[in-house]
């Protein structure tokens, strides 16, 4: 995901850039299936599309994150910063709380 992210230097990245990201990062989840925990893939793509300040999107990877590799501080950090943004206080505050244990 860094890669990616270096790459279309988002937020500043075209929205035609953005939307076919969007579109392959739907492709390839799709066709993924979590085999370890050692390699969080949809941690990664919930802190692609975060950074793409697209935080509802985002949401749903970051709680498959959670189901598949387990709870982690910064993923209920990101979480939180989400659903900030997203306008779902009372969520944020509790995943911030999650977060600081």
């Amino acid at each position: 995901a860094r890669v990616i992210i270096n790459r279309v230097g988002y937020p500043y990245a075209t929205e035609e850039l953005q939307e076919d990201i969007r579109y392959d990062i739907s492709r390839m989840y799709s066709q993924y299936f979590p085999l370890s925990t050692s390699r969080d893939v949809a941690f990664e793509v919930g802190t692609l599309l975060m950074g793409m300040r697209d935080y509802s999107d985002a949401l749903p990877y970051f709680q498959d994150s959670l189901t598949d590799c387990g709870d982690h501080p910064v993923t209920f950090y990101n979480m939180g910063v989400c659903y900030y943004h997203t306008k779902q206080f009372g969520l944020s505050v509790k995943c911030f709380s999650s977060a600081l244990g």
